[in-house]
């Protein structure tokens, strides 16, 4: 996630962030968050559920998300990342999200291990949003979504 979260760097994860919360017998949602595109989130690594991963919101249920030269396309429309370092001209065919999922992306993405490897993540693998880094003290700092 570098530039943005750096290697080492520890943070404070906000695990309420996507709760849904639910009237019992009544089936009435009275809470329902999920994420959005830009949040960064934690999530269980899909090919090693034991370790956690780290990357940005890109693709929302029902989107379709294409890489041309390095530019991120979601649903046909290019996406402005100021959070990015610059690309190299890297391509991945259009991929459509299915319900429940996400597609998500390192901020460095030559370097970056996430949805174009392995596919889309559940939103049940979800297990909060960046909130605050907290160490080392010199890195602190709230963590920008969007």
């Amino acid at each position: 996630m570098t530039p943005n979260i750096k290697h080492g760097e520890h943070l404070l994860v906000n695990q309420l962030a996507y709760i849904n919360l639910k009237v019992p017998l009544q089936h009435q949602i009275i809470v329902s968050n999920n994420p959005s595109r830009g949040d960064i989130v934690i999530f269980k690594a899909p090919k090693n559920t034991k370790k956690n991963l780290i990357k940005r919101v890109i693709g929302l249920p029902g989107d379709t998300v294409e890489i041309i030269h390095g530019n991120v396309f979601v649903n046909g429309t290019k996406l402005t990342e100021t959070y990015t370092q610059r690309n190299l001209n890297l391509h991945n065919p259009k991929i459509k999200v299915s319900e429940n999922n996400y597609f998500v992306l390192g901020d460095n993405r030559s370097a970056s291990n996430d949805s174009r490897d392995w596919g889309t993540v559940p939103i049940k693998n979800i297990s909060g949003k960046a909130w605050v880094t907290y160490w080392p003290f010199t890195s602190f700092s709230i963590e920008k979504h969007g």
